[in-house]
């Protein structure tokens, strides 16, 4: 595989990737529909994204620009992307069903709604027993309360499972609400 997937059919996806210091938007190309497996399935230890905006999580006041920054994968606490809405129809479909979740990753905090296969019977299997690094979320809420001018919502994120402190979920019961006898809290 080359970098970022970027073979045959490759496109510009504009992501922001957030680390525990910096904040930075930008664009990076890859084939990858899904957000997920664009970090997931990359073969180098960075992510490239060009035509970037770099914050400071201590200082949003003065961003600067550059063609280009690279940030290692292991400093990633979430990325938020443009994605298709339909991704490709050759992707392997399992079906899931939908539980609220909350995740704890230091400065932030993200709540919003995540997918577990129909047959698992817990939710914590999601981040416990996935072998991929990166997780999505939807409709997210990201709070930081050290800095509330960093508080966001995004359609999409994928989170790095490594980074977790706490994940905190609940099953919806029939009426829509979340089933509390299904709360699962480690970290």
């Amino acid at each position: 595989m080359t970098f970022m997937g970027s073979a045959e059919g490759a496109r510009d996806i504009d992501v922001e990737v957030t680390t525990s210091g910096y904040r930075v938007s930008g664009i990076v190309q890859t084939r990858f529909d899904r957000i997920a497996a664009i970090l997931n399935n990359l073969d180098h230890t960075h992510l490239v994204i060009e035509n970037v905006t770099i914050r400071e999580i201590d200082d949003d006041a003065t961003p600067w620009n550059a063609a280009s920054a690279t940030v290692p994968l292991d400093e990633i606490l979430f990325l938020a992307a443009s994605v298709p809405a339909n991704p490709s129809l050759d992707a392997i479909v399992v079906p899931k069903r939908p539980f609220a979740a909350t995740v704890g990753l230091p400065p932030f905090r993200l709540s919003g709604t995540m997918y577990m296969p129909e047959s698992v019977e817990s939710p914590a299997t999601v981040v416990t027993v996935n072998p991929d690094d990166f997780i999505v979320m939807t409709d997210v809420s990201v709070s930081c309360p050290a800095h509330p001018a960093l508080n966001a919502t995004y359609p999409l994120v994928a989170f790095q499972r490594r980074r977790l402190h706490v994940f905190s979920a609940g099953i919806p019961d029939e009426a829509g609400g979340d089933d509390p006898r299904h709360e699962i809290n480690w970290g």
